[in-house]
């Protein structure tokens, strides 16, 4: 299981919770520019770390390039990928549009919607070639009344994504699913996404669930035709 994300709150939790439910995990971590000064052969980019089922590799989000390496050492560790979830956690930044220097602008785009955008057509493409697998589209709103600009466009921007996937790939031998919270419960929210992931079939997607830590949890949305 391919799971972005790992130094984020969301991401973290659903990587334990994936691990704690026997999946074999593939976590993708932000990836910086080494500086000039680190020890030589300290870090070489790819890691194994604690416990031995997980695997950490270097994601640069607006790289089309880190993309695919992500996928192509995910495939050189696995013999198969056959579930990938990618998070998009808002929140992050809650000041107005107008205070924002135009660098972060430009860094959340790239972020939260280039990079995605990125990593989501190399899973398509390996799914397609390989005629089966699970991708889980998994969006933190971020809980706030008034959500920032930049936080609204990516939520929106990934809800349009996601809606067309489903209706694009609805007859695919591949299952497309979305899951939806403004709930701060990342524990229960993660379990509930791994627990769907697990008991779902791997051919039968278009479902769009929405998590409520205290109305519970409601699927809604586009069941695959046929």
């Amino acid at each position: 299981m391919l799971i972005t994300g790992r130094d984020t709150p969301l991401g973290g939790e659903l990587t334990d919770r994936a691990l704690a439910a026997g999946f074999a995990v593939v976590a993708t971590v932000n990836s910086l520019p080494k500086k000039k000064s680190a020890p030589r052969g300290k870090d070489d980019g790819e890691r194994k770390a604690e416990p031995d089922a997980l695997l950490l590799l270097p994601w640069t989000r607006p790289s089309a390039l880190s993309a695919q390496n992500v996928i192509l050492r995910a495939l050189k560790a696995h013999d198969s990928l056959d579930h990938a979830v990618v998070v998009v956690d808002g929140g992050a930044e809650s000041r107005a549009l107008h205070e924002l220097p135009a660098a972060k602008v430009q860094e959340i785009i790239d972020a939260q919607l280039k990079g995605h955008v990125f990593l989501i057509k190399e899973v398509l493409h390996l799914f397609l070639r390989r005629r089966a697998g699970t991708l889980s589209l998994v969006l933190h709103a971020g809980g706030a009344e008034a959500p920032s600009a930049l936080d609204s466009m990516t939520t929106a921007s990934f809800l349009a994504l996601a809606r067309s996937m489903m209706s694009t790939y609805q007859n695919e031998p591949i299952a497309i699913n979305g899951f939806e919270t403004a709930s701060s419960a990342d524990s229960a929210y993660a379990g509930y996404v791994i627990r769907a992931i697990k008991g779902g079939s791997r051919t039968s997607g278009g479902k769009w669930h929405r998590f409520n830590d205290r109305a519970g949890l409601r699927g809604l949305g586009f069941r695959k035709k046929g």
